[in-house]
């Protein structure tokens, strides 16, 4: 009896770790405990981007604080794709396990666009849903916060491509950054169970992004934007950021296995 007591809270005690294993930190649920600013502070903070002339930053902190899982945590730049390199391997080296994340950018012509993905990247080399992912536009001339953009909301799944040979990728089209090591169709499938590049001649990588709105993320009602991009369905990057919170991080020696 005692050893059948034993053998069952054994099995108890592995289920429940498997199980919390294989349970996803989407970063919203799991930090409502966290310290965050309130307005005053969160006004300060973007008050002294602004003034250091880092309107990326500043306008980070401003659509952060519209989620429910970065508002009012410290941000970090955790990847400048023009200080870590345009490519898919940089972008996931800086990226991945560092929980739900903000992506902003700036086109070679002067749009400006944002992408949140509310579960992080962690190159699980498949499709995942986020039912709280969007996009953001900005029109040529208006300011880089929340309420001068254009939100876009996730209408279908799956809004978020988690390919280690990609960089950030929204819906099957809606917004597709490459970048390098990526194969001719986006897919990283031949890289599964393996490493996987185009070698390092393809190191450079691509500043080739492109965006179809309709399919899995949608422009508001009575606009008629088909693209984050002002410029049309295709755009050429100048600069390409993403910012996480530190606090959301997963630990080094976390294992824990992250599902759709």
């Amino acid at each position: 009896s005692s050893s059948s007591s034993s053998s069952s809270s054994s099995s108890s005690s592995w289920l429940s770790k498997f199980f919390d294993a294989v349970v996803p930190k989407d970063g919203a649920s799991s930090s409502a405990s966290l310290a965050r600013m309130d307005d005053a502070g969160l006004a300060r903070v973007i008050g002294d981007a602004t003034r250091a002339k880092d309107d990326a930053l500043a306008c980070a902190y401003d659509v952060a604080r519209r989620t429910n899982a970065l508002g009012g945590l410290e941000l970090v730049r955790c990847y400048d794709a023009a200080r870590d390199g345009w490519s898919a391997r940089a972008f996931h080296d800086a990226c991945d396990a560092r929980g739900p994340a903000l992506v902003l950018g700036v086109t070679t012509k002067g749009t400006r666009f944002g992408a949140y993905n509310g579960v992080g990247w962690y190159s699980v080399e498949d499709y995942r849903a986020c039912g709280d992912a969007f996009l953001m536009s900005w029109a040529k001339g208006a300011r880089w916060t929340y309420e001068e953009g254009v939100a876009c909301e996730n209408v279908s799944d799956p809004a978020i491509y988690d390919f280690g040979a990609q960089g950030p990728c929204f819906g099957s089209d809606s917004l597709q950054i490459p970048l390098g090591f990526a194969p001719k169709h986006g897919s990283s499938y031949a890289g599964v169970g393996g490493s996987f590049d185009l070698g390092e001649s393809n190191a450079s990588g691509s500043k080739i992004a492109k965006s179809r709105l309709g399919s899995n993320f949608a422009a508001p009602s009575g606009t008629t934007m088909a693209s984050v991009f002002s410029e049309g369905f295709e755009a050429e990057l100048k600069d390409l950021y993403v910012f996480v919170a530190p606090a959301l991080g997963r630990a080094d020696d976390d294992d824990s296995v992250y599902v759709s």
